[in-house]
């Protein structure tokens, strides 16, 4: 849940309007969204972070960002790189030459046609690290068999809010 987000964490998604020739503007993302919704972070460095998972949330109309299943990545798309071997270089997204696996959990950046092998984004990266994904744990919501919300001490067969059922004794 973006809205409840730890203090010093700010989530991102690039807008449809947000890809410019040869550089991106993001735009601050401040509500629940879906489950594999592209965002990128930004946070304090040496710093681990919780972030909240909702159960649903309201999709990100128009973002470019696109989160992956681990299959390949077609080329002409851009992904998120900070590259440390040259000093100058700072955080952006790199094209890519040739289609690309790119692991299940990360985004890309879909831009339509550009020429530019790099785009820029405001700011100063350190370092880039993998996620680690806590889920909060909410209270589960349950429903009888005619589709009706009961709490937890219903008798009976109910189904939670993942579809998993089960009868209550």
């Amino acid at each position: 849940d973006l809205a409840n987000l730890p203090d010093g964490l700010t989530a991102y998604y690039v807008a449809e309007d947000g890809v410019k020739s040869t550089y991106i503007s993001l735009t601050e993302a401040t509500e629940a969204v879906p489950a594999n919704t592209g965002l990128l972070f930004q946070g304090t460095e040496s710093t681990t972070y919780n972030v909240p998972v909702a159960a649903s949330g309201t999709a990100l109309s128009g973002n470019r960002l696109i989160a992956t299943d681990g299959n390949d990545v077609a080329a002409g798309n851009y992904v998120f790189a900070f590259v440390t071997a040259n000093p100058s270089t700072t955080a952006g997204f790199y094209a890519l030459e040739s289609a690309t696996a790119v692991a299940a959990g990360k985004a890309y950046l879909n831009t339509g046609v550009l020429a530019a092998k790099t785009l820029r984004i405001g700011g100063t990266a350190t370092e880039i690290v993998a996620p680690e994904i806590v889920e909060t744990e909410e209270e589960e919501v349950l429903y009888n068999m005619a589709g009706v919300q009961v709490d937890k001490n219903f008798k009976g067969f109910v189904i939670n809010q993942k579809g998993e059922k089960r009868f209550n004794k």
